[in-house]
């Protein structure tokens, strides 16, 4: 886990970030692409050797850094629903 602290060494809720490294083929890497509450990205863009998927343990791929960010963002209000309108 990789944890930003203020000059204070107090570290903020809004900075921690969890962060993992895993194997992922191109179809479970896929899903966490579509997950709002992480970021994707290649741990080692140099890789040319595939090894077996962490997440499904079927079909191979690279490794990957996954970071959980729902933790390091505030919470935010919904926006309200606009109302529409009918023209006419």
């Amino acid at each position: 886990m990789n944890t930003n602290r203020d000059p204070s060494g107090i570290p903020s809720p809004h900075t921690v970030r969890d962060e993992m490294l895993l194997c992922l083929c191109a179809a479970c890497a896929h899903q966490f692409y579509e997950s709002p509450g992480h970021r994707v990205r290649r741990a080692d863009r140099k890789q040319s050797v595939k090894d077996r998927c962490d997440f499904c343990n079927y079909r191979y791929g690279f490794d990957y850094i996954v970071i959980n960010i729902e933790k390091s963002s505030p919470r935010r209000r919904p926006r309200p629903a606009r109302k529409r309108v009918a023209l006419m």
